[in-house]
């Protein structure tokens, strides 16, 4: 059982808009406007009511994980009672079970789930390590064995964002390589510099309308790598950034260090992610 499903976890977007000691309370950026932004970029409007005007009008402060779209013990009525304003789940492992055809018959992720709020989808490079996968690094993507059908797949950011825009989150993550902590440096820096080649391969492949796209930080645990991967990502144009391969096991110590490293360099209007931070000391 994951207990990320049987005790939802959370994961937070951060201000970061003045120096931080800890990781501080996580909100969007004010004066970043969500929608206006899609509008630039996709074409008309979305409805006045659509979750990412709602983003806009009062930003999410966390992410409910919910990895498969569900959540154990309560449903989707419970957080739209409780007013929970997003949610993140991943693309990877929907597209092994239910399918995403299977959501997009069902009309997006927010109608398949019964979410009201902001939904995000991961793009799975964190799972296809972390999920015991027997995977091999090639310079086109990630390919390994499904889980479940036993047939030999190939991951590549196109693939992952037609994936992702099937699912129809509000929000895509772009597909990046993310190095387990304890690797050594030729391992981190070669995923960041994979990171960066899919990243720009995202944004080419990326065209759902009213579909943002966010790019992801790596960099492992060396400052002066960490700060370098977030130039270059910010460099790119993404509608908001994430900082990826944090909270993965390491002293915490570690991971306040690869934050600190990157939050600099990553752009101040716009909306800026902590992936896998949960805890109550390092949101407080």
């Amino acid at each position: 059982m994951n207990p990320s499903e049987e005790h939802p976890q959370t994961r937070h977007i951060t201000n970061t808009s003045k120096p931080l000691n800890l990781i501080s309370t996580p909100t969007l950026l004010p004066g970043h406007d969500l929608h206006d932004r899609t509008h630039r970029r996709h074409g008309p409007r979305r409805n006045p009511q659509s979750p990412l005007r709602k983003a806009r009008e009062d930003p999410p402060s966390s992410c409910l994980v919910l990895t498969r779209a569900v959540g154990k013990y309560v449903d989707a009525h419970d957080y739209n009672d409780l007013a929970v304003s997003a949610s993140i789940s991943n693309s990877l492992l929907l597209h092994f079970r239910p399918g995403e055809h299977i959501i997009a018959q069902a009309g997006g992720l927010n109608t398949f789930m019964g979410f009201q709020g902001l939904t995000f989808t991961d793009c799975g490079g964190f799972q296809v390590s972390s999920e015991g996968l027997n995977h091999t690094l090639t310079k086109q993507g990630i390919r390994f064995r499904n889980p479940y059908s036993g047939v030999a797949e190939t991951i590549t950011p196109r693939s992952i964002m037609h994936i992702q825009e099937a699912i129809g989150a509000d929000v895509a993550m772009a597909f990046d390589d993310m190095a387990a902590y304890g690797s050594d440096h030729s391992r981190f820096t070669h995923a960041a510099e994979n990171t960066l080649r899919w990243h720009q391969e995202s944004l080419t492949h990326h065209s759902r309308a009213q579909q943002l796209l966010f790019g992801i930080c790596q960099g492992g645990f060396d400052p002066n790598l960490r700060a370098h991967c977030a130039q270059t990502i910010s460099a790119l144009n993404f509608d908001g950034y994430a900082i990826g391969g944090v909270a993965i096991g390491e002293p915490k110590t570690d991971m306040y260090l690869a934050i600190h490293a990157a939050l600099p360099h990553l752009p101040k209007n716009k909306p800026r992610y902590v992936m896998g931070v949960g805890s109550p000391e390092d949101i407080v």
